[in-house]
């Protein structure tokens, strides 16, 4: 089956747009921004800067932020809007003015920029960096989606095929806003609770024969990808909260809760990690079984920017509405998807499903992301394949090994610092040092008591947190699958 979005209804569509939005009053906008901070010489100052807008494809019409600081050391153009851009600099004078200045404002922009004198360690440069890219690049596939899923009238009630279409346009964005999240880094002063995951379930999609149903191998997929982007919200949500709230302690002087929050952000992070980096499969196991049910529909620029309009001036539809809620969305949340699939380039967007849902570039950037994410490589119970069977009813301990990488040494890790488990069990026996991995190079191995570790029935990562004799914040994690539950 064959299905293309019909031009005769984007251009109807797009009158009444043009209707609506001679209804709409803008945001209040501004040509630049800045910001003042007290620092001294050589303090390391970390810089978000976003653009925003209320105009749909505002990233094909080439009109850039320029920023640069009263010391020199930034000079830079950013040209996607609703996505922070980080740049970390060590500052060469007192009292730094970071500003910004929009290029060809017309009006209908405005940019915000934040900043932090030596602040909370939680995400790195390089995390920073490739969450900014991910999202930029994940909006692009994103309004695609939602495009395709929009020209074809899907709702809820449209049949299974659709409800895929929209729960995955849903789940992509959240994804993408979770990763863009990552770059900006506000502080929270509820810091003395440490955030918890809340990952929702997402109703499964079902293969039937019906108009508009779906093959047993594209109802999988469907499924497997949703459950993928529950977990990546609930945890990002989490990592989020906890890197705010890290800085919040920092800011406040709290080095005991700053310690603990960043302890979150790490282990949360490399949950991330592993989650983004079975992104790229999940997306093309997606992409085959729709290809092979023959399933093709194109969203033209004029479809995208349709698409767009509607997200600018009409808010959400209801269909995708009722996806971002199903995966536990809040409001600021949401606003943040609307935002990053609004403003895409409607040219660089135009394409076809199956094969945009993981274009060459969003490939690559997933893969990096999930790389700065993914923090140390562990083996749990080591020899193992993973996902590593665990039964978390046993009785005795699960042996865990921290491994060496070019830039890290195992064997600097404190063994009192580990905690392993969503209860954080401490090692139980003398630490042994063994070349576990076989790349000459020697691992540390832990023992963790099972009963302590708070594993339970159905989950499918297991993690650890700790830290170097240098206090350098770890954490690793490893798919586990658990056994002896019934």
């Amino acid at each position: 089956m064959r299905r293309e979005v019909g031009m005769k209804r984007v251009g109807l569509f797009v009158l009444l747009m043009c209707a609506v939005m001679s209804l709409q009053s803008s945001p209040a906008s501004a040509q630049t921004c800045s910001v003042q901070v007290t620092n001294a010489v050589g303090d390391t100052i970390g810089v978000t800067a976003t653009l925003v807008t209320s105009d749909p494809n505002e990233n094909g019409e080439g009109e850039p932020l320029v920023v640069s600081t009263s010391g020199g050391e930034i000079n830079a153009v950013i040209g996607a809007y609703s996505v922070p851009t980080p740049f970390t600099f060590t500052a060469r004078v007192p009292n730094e003015t970071i500003s910004g200045f929009i290029i060809g404002f017309d009006g209908d922009e405005g940019c915000s920029i934040g900043a932090t004198v030596n602040g909370a360690h939680t995400f790195s440069p390089q995390t920073k960096s490739t969450a900014n890219v991910v999202a930029t690049v994940g909006g692009v596939a994103a309004v695609l989606l939602g495009a395709v899923a929009a020209g074809l009238g899907c709702t809820f009630t449209a049949g299974a095929l659709c409800v895929g279409l929209i729960v995955a346009t849903a789940g992509g964005g959240l994804s993408w806003a979770i990763g863009g999240g990552v770059a900006g880094d506000p502080s929270d002063p509820n810091f003395k609770v440490v955030a918890t995951p809340i990952v929702a379930t997402i109703p499964s999609i079902v293969a039937s024969n019906d108009t508009g149903g779906v093959t047993q191998a594209e109802a999988d997929a469907f499924n497997a990808l949703f459950a993928n982007e529950a977990a990546v919200v609930g945890i990002g949500k989490a990592a989020l909260t906890s890197a705010n709230r890290a800085q919040g302690a920092h800011d406040a002087g709290d080095a005991f809760w700053e310690g603990k929050q960043t302890a979150a952000v790490q282990l949360y992070a490399a949950q991330l990690g592993a989650l983004f980096g079975g992104q790229v499969d999940l997306l093309k196991s997606l992409r085959d079984a729709l290809a092979a049910a023959g399933f093709s529909a194109t969203a033209s620029p004029f479809s995208i920017l349709s698409f767009e309009q509607q997200l600018a001036f009409g808010g959400l539809p209801d269909p995708f509405l009722q996806a971002l809620h199903e995966f536990g969305a809040d409001a600021d949340l949401i606003e943040q998807v609307r935002q990053l699939l609004m403003v895409q380039d409607i040219f660089a967007s135009a394409g076809t499903i199956p094969d945009g849902l993981i274009p060459p570039q969003l490939e690559k950037a997933i893969k990096d992301f999930a790389g700065a994410l993914s923090g140390v490589k562990i083996q749990i119970k080591p020899g193992s394949t993973a996902p590593v069977p665990v039964n978390p009813r046993a009785d005795g301990v699960i042996p865990v090994a921290i491994l060496s990488a070019d830039d890290f040494d195992a064997t600097t890790v404190d063994p009192a610092t580990v905690k392993f488990g969503p209860n954080g069990a401490a090692n139980s026996h003398q630490p042994s040092f063994e070349d576990v991995d076989g790349d000459g190079t020697l691992d540390i191995v832990l023992h963790f008591r099972t009963e302590d570790t708070g594993i339970a029935c159905g989950d499918t990562l297991g993690g650890l947190t700790g830290a170097t004799t240098a206090k350098q914040s770890i954490a690793g994690v490893e798919p586990i699958r658990t056994v002896g539950c019934h």
